[in-house]
């Protein structure tokens, strides 16, 4: 049951695009898509993170326990199913800040744009690395050098910086709502691995906790997590667009 429901962990976690390019039999969209890459590559970092995290602990005994646990988490963790195959109030007092870090980081990170993930998504992730490697290029090349850098997803063009300055913005305002519900979970006496794993579990919509999410919470923590699980699901620009819709209303009306 684990293994098959990890299939379609993975499957809800890839663009859909490229599951279509998939189907009409153009597999090699796989090995080329700029966003499959960056999620494999993030997938094998948390996943190293974790299993590193769990074997210092001691948790399991055992490298088979450890990948089994350790990777089934994190598979749910960052395509935001929230399957537990564990105790959270276990995972949080026994994995150790190195595990919990990994998933905090995938939960934060999410999957493939155009999926049933949520969080950042691995496209913006590869926008904002491709854009560092075309800033070093530039900071190596004469002035008048004109740096420009391919993007292949479904199919070839050129990075602009109109969408890295979308990429950043998003994830800069995910971050900033990842941190307002550490900050809160913090003022109400959680650790803060505690409270940044479950504010980042709320806001990238993934259910994943360590015990702190529970009927006997505070009523105003839950009413953050809430409102960090809506404004997460419409992506937070949503949400900051339609705030400064009602501040303008608000303002033509005293006028």
């Amino acid at each position: 049951m684990e293994l098959i429901t990890i299939v379609f962990m993975v499957l809800g976690m890839i663009n859909f695009a490229v599951q279509y390019e998939v189907w009409k039999r153009r597999p090699g969209e796989l090995a080329r898509n700029m966003e499959t890459w960056v999620l494999a590559t993030t997938l094998l970092v948390t996943l190293g993170l974790v299993l590193a995290g769990i074997s210092l602990a001691g948790v399991f005994g055992s490298f088979g326990a450890e990948l089994r646990r350790g990777g089934y988490q994190l598979v749910s963790g960052h395509s935001g199913t929230g399957f537990m195959t564990v105790y959270g109030q276990q995972m949080g007092a026994r994995w150790g800040d190195l595990a919990l870090f990994g998933l905090i980081v995938a939960m934060g990170l999410g999957g493939c744009a155009c999926s049933t993930s949520g969080a950042i998504k691995a496209f913006r992730v590869g926008v904002l690395s491709k854009d560092v490697k075309v800033k070093t290029k530039q900071a190596l090349s004469p002035a008048s050098a004109v740096v420009v850098e391919r993007i292949h997803h479904i199919r070839d063009f050129n990075m602009t910086n109109a969408m890295v300055s979308a990429a950043l913005l998003t994830t800069m305002l995910y971050v900033g709502l990842y941190i307002l519900g550490t900050i809160i979970g913090l003022f109400y006496g959680y650790g803060l691995t505690a409270s940044a794993f479950e504010s980042v579990s709320a806001a990238g919509n993934v259910g994943l906790t360590t015990g702190v999410t529970n009927c006997t919470m505070p009523a105003f923590l839950k009413v953050v997590y809430i409102l960090e699980m809506w404004a997460g699901r419409l992506e937070v620009m949503a949400v900051v667009v339609m705030i400064a819709y009602f501040l303008s209303m608000l303002r033509r009306g005293r006028r």
